[in-house]
């Protein structure tokens, strides 16, 4: 900023917490959004910056612009006093009081700033009280919840789609399995209203490929929050049969300026109040089994606080340390995401190596081609140019943002040197500085468009430019606007950009020029060049590269996430504890990919009409008797044995799981494939699984329960064994190592037995420390007492034989274990 006079007008108002916040603001330049640094007062160190851009209400009304003149930054710790920390604009230091300005001017020029102190203070105070509000709002959520369930077991509709007047209720039966294509929860980073680009395409996308997709918008709607039943339930629009868009909502006491609060990373209380809506949404919905894509890494703070269970992507689309105004909690935020995310798929090769999570795939950008191919056509409507315009024999064109990476200056220079051209630039110049542009008699600014203008935009146009500068934000990006204008037919010249490098384009569709002379050559040469047989070359190139062809990729990457598990639950009588296993794994198991094998090893109490009516009233469940009495192993093993999916879960009949276990329980083997056998905590058994708890009902398990693996988030615990009272087994360790050990006949020591095998073959075996299934213990060798021990003395001296020593189980030295 130096080099012209500047003044700002300004004060630095304090902290709360680890945000900083204030105001700074420049009368001769509005729409101006200055750089704030917070640094030490003692040392001069920047401890955290941001730009002054957020609106308030109080600086609204006092005619600072539209009010979009406050910073909150995030700082890196919460000091013991804001003495110790001074803001600062430019090297210009921001005065603490109010009602004072700081400038680049001489002092007796300044022009003071009164501020509303009471407007001041409410703000601040209804900040403070914020996370303490919302804390004690969102001990509702379970109600909530509780309310969801009984409208279902009441079989009342929580939500209906009518098309064509035909009404398309929920399942009002918890029990019953949805056989949709998927769920997709896609938590955005723009609005879908906002210019359409990857969000909104690959969702339309997805749509017709069977998902439901719930788009979820960035930007908030403020409400009363005194009556929670309303304020936690999002707004829901229907974009097509299979496509909703939904806004969350916000609590109005935070202010104006909260509407947009996913960007800067909200709090615990807030993460949490976006989270209650989610799960109401998915109550709602009919929702059991989502998938949650994130879009930006603020999201990632709402599911790991309120949403573990789910599996969770992110779409990384763009380098987003590049932007100016990313702050360091936002960074932080991304690293968390990229390491607990069970896929990222990203937009270029820059983001691939960029973004350090251990699965990741590359899907990049794409184009609308029935829509961008009709460009091709002479016939249809085209864009109004300026009426001096028939005064140019040729139009250059681009379109989309035109911002800090755009490189206006280079236009310029390319527009000086080709007076016979038109260059037409349509797209926002918010935050750039178009002074030199606009003096240029052959640059034309023609302001956003809707997206179904620009295709009549290509029409009037004979080359078109992707002019940006180099720099981490613009390596990281794969354009969309190159498949659009390919898929029109249109000559590209742009900068060389690695991801056009890349994907390798012949330089009759798109030539790279470093510099303005070779940016004029390119664009003569591909205009005398283009013919109606190369445009059709270029389109067809694009037709490869649509946004359905991506979504191909998209919905592979679904299914990696979600491959297929069987769950063989082995019972021997005890009917009525089969029954409760069976119904909680009905519950809450939200996952979509799976089917349920019970296995009667000769049961004489019922259990067989039992299985034969389950199997008939659930088409994902299948009865498996056995006649006689095998054992555990040996009906474990024909379990195994009637199925090829890519993973089993053994269980006792005398379990009962809770809500989100299934997939909790197998991601650890998905993110490391040397993980072969993963077990959860329990109640009851004698390992390192067993944790310290005490509940009187299955009700009253699974909140406790919740509360002990809440802190335990993805923790693993690797053990030398793991008890097959529940024990998920990959298929790779099934092909290497094979079936359970039938000569421990009735059962006893094949569990120690197979984990030896399964360490031999070099798999590890984890406990993990964010599931939870209650476990009785002995249902069904309680019954078998009198050969109990008889069992178990011949099965260690068989293990012994074997393996020459045993495995040695003991409890965790930990709190809340044993």
């Amino acid at each position: 900023m130096t080099g012209f006079s500047l003044q700002v007008r300004g004060s630095f108002d304090g902290v709360l917490g680890r945000v900083a916040f204030g105001w700074a603001f420049c009368p001769s330049l509005p729409r101006q959004k200055l750089r704030v640094e917070i640094v030490d007062a003692s040392s001069g160190r920047v401890l955290a910056d941001g730009l002054a851009n957020q609106p308030r209400e109080d600086l609204s009304r006092m005619e600072f612009g539209q009010g979009r003149c406050a910073f909150r930054i995030a700082l890196p710790f919460s000091p013991v006093h804001s003495d110790h920390l001074q803001a600062r604009v430019e090297g210009v230091l921001l005065p603490a009081s109010r009602g004072v300005q700081a400038s680049f001017l001489p002092r007796d020029e300044l022009d003071l700033a009164l501020r509303d102190q009471e407007d001041s203070i409410k703000i601040h105070t209804a900040i403070a009280k914020a996370d303490i509000t919302l804390h004690k709002i969102l001990r509702l959520e379970r109600q909530l919840q509780e309310q969801a369930r009984t409208l279902h077991r009441h079989d009342l509709t929580l939500r209906q789609h009518n098309y064509a007047g035909q009404l398309d209720p929920c399942h009002s039966d918890p029990l019953t399995k949805r056989g949709n294509q998927g769920d997709l929860i896609i938590l955005s980073i723009i609005d879908w209203d906002f210019r359409f680009q990857r969000p909104q395409q690959l969702s339309v996308s997805l749509s017709k490929r069977g998902y439901r997709v719930f788009y979820v918008n960035p930007t908030f709607i403020p409400v009363d929050a005194r009556d929670p039943g309303g304020a936690l339930r999002p707004r829901s629009r229907d974009i097509d049969l299979t496509l909703s868009e939904i806004s969350l909502t916000v609590p109005v006491f935070l202010g104006s300026d909260s509407s947009r609060v996913i960007y800067e990373c909200p709090s615990q209380g807030m993460s949490l109040w976006f989270a209650a809506q989610i799960r109401q949404l998915c109550h709602e919905a009919c929702v059991d089994s989502p998938t949650i894509v994130v879009m930006h890494p603020s999201w990632h703070a709402v599911c790991r606080r309120g949403l573990r269970e789910f599996p969770l992507i992110y779409d990384c689309m763009d380098y987003i340390a590049g932007f100016p105004e990313t702050s360091s909690r936002v960074l932080e935020e991304e690293s968390r995401l990229a390491n607990d995310c069970d896929c990222a798929v990203v937009a270029s090769q820059f983001l691939y190596e960029h973004v350090t999570s251990p699965r990741r795939v590359l899907i990049r950008n794409a184009c609308d081609y029935k829509y961008f191919s009709s460009g091709l056509r002479s016939e249809g409507a085209s864009a109004q140019l300026p009426s001096d315009s028939r005064d140019f024999t040729h139009v250059v064109g681009y379109y989309g943002a035109i911002s800090t990476w755009f490189d206006l200056e280079l236009v310029v220079d390319i527009a000086e040197r080709l007076p016979d051209h038109l260059f037409v630039l349509a797209g926002s110049t918010e935050g750039c500085d178009t002074s030199r542009a606009s003096s240029c008699s052959n640059i034309y600014f023609l302001g956003e468009l809707p997206y179904e203008d620009l295709v009549p935009f290509l029409r009037r146009c004979d080359v078109c430019i992707i002019p940006f500068k180099i720099n981490d934000l613009i390596r990281a990006t794969n354009p969309v606007k190159i498949y659009e204008y390919l898929a029109a037919g249109k000559p590209v010249v742009a900068t060389p950009l690695p991801e056009l490098k890349a994907i390798g384009l012949p330089s009759t569709f798109c030539a790279l020029a470093d510099d303005a002379e070779s940016f004029v050559d390119a664009v003569i040469a591909l205009r005398q060049a283009d013919t109606p047989e190369l445009a059709l070359q270029r389109s067809r190139y694009a037709s490869d590269h649509t946004w359905d062809s991506r979504a191909d990729l998209y919905d592979q990457t679904l299914a990696s996430l979600l491959p297929s598990v069987t769950i063989v639950i082995i019972c021997f009588n005890q009917l009525e504890l089969t029954r409760r296993c069976v119904e909680s794994i009905l519950r809450y198991t939200q996952y979509p990919n799976y089917e349920l094998i019970l296995v009667d090893n000769g049961s004489t109490d019922g259990t067989y009409a039992y299985g034969v009516q389950l199997a008939s009233d659930n088409d994902h469940i299948r009865f498996l008797p056995l006649g006689d009495n095998l054992g555990f192993p040996a009906a474990c093993n024909r379990g195994i044995q009637a199925t090829d999916n890519d993973a089993v879960i053994l269980m006792n009949n005398d379990t009962h799981v809770t809500p989100g276990w299934l997939f909790k329980l197998l991601r650890p083997s998905l993110r490391d494939s040397s993980i072969g056998l993963c077990g959860p905590l329990t109640n009851n058994i004698g390992n390192q699984q067993k944790i310290h708890i005490t509940y009187s009902t299955m009700d009253e398990m699974i909140v406790r329960s919740e509360i002990f693996t809440a802190s335990r988030y993805r923790q693993l615990y690797e053990a030398e064994g793991l008890a097959f009272f529940c024990i998920l087994i990959t298929r790779s360790v099934i092909d290497a190592v094979g079936l359970l050990d039938e000569g421990y006949g009735l059962g006893f020591f094949e569990d120690d037995d197979y984990c030896m095998r399964v360490s031999e073959a070099g798999y590890r075996m984890v406990i993990c420390d964010d599931v939870f299934v209650h476990h009785d213990l002995g249902g069904s060798f309680g019954r078998l007492s009198p050969l109990r021990q008889q069992l178990m003395r011949d099965n260690e001296r068989r293990f012994l034989h074997k393996w020459g020593r045993l495995i040695t189980h003991r409890y965790r030295e930990e709190p809340g274990f044993g």
